[in-house]
């Protein structure tokens, strides 16, 4: 697997750093990866970020996409914020993915944007401040 998928805030925030480029093997492996976290935490909802500043090139079929992100149907699955990358391609493709999956999902330019938007969407996280200092 390419990507680093780990917690950023054990059980509440996954982060994850996909690197390169992907196959629909690798997006399998890392959504199986996420599956795994999703089911280890007993909070009613997960987080997900994932910074795509270092993501070279994915598959783009919608259809194999919609398939190989299986996690997406969890029923853990909160927010999915994207940051890194401002690339045309990659904000239609994952703003297409998660309409066809019905997937809470915001982009931003920065990772303490994305930190900001996840703080105010629950309160239950640490500060922007406390959450940055955990990466």
């Amino acid at each position: 697997m390419i990507a680093d998928i780990r917690w950023l805030i054990p059980e509440h925030v996954i982060h994850g750093r996909p690197t390169g480029r992907y196959t629909v093997d690798d997006l399998k492996q890392g959504s199986q990866e996420i599956t795994r976290l999703l089911n280890a935490s007993d909070k009613p909802l997960v987080h997900l970020l994932i910074d795509e500043s270092k993501l070279e090139n994915m598959p783009i079929s919608l259809s194999v996409l919609t398939e190989a992100f299986s996690f997406m149907g969890h029923k853990r699955l909160g927010w999915m914020v994207i940051y890194g990358t401002d690339e045309r391609v990659k904000k239609f493709i994952s703003t297409m993915v998660a309409n066809v999956t019905r997937v809470r999902h915001r982009r931003f330019a920065t990772y303490l944007e994305a930190l900001e938007f996840l703080a105010m969407m629950d309160s239950t996280l640490p500060s922007v401040e406390e959450m940055y200092a955990l990466d």
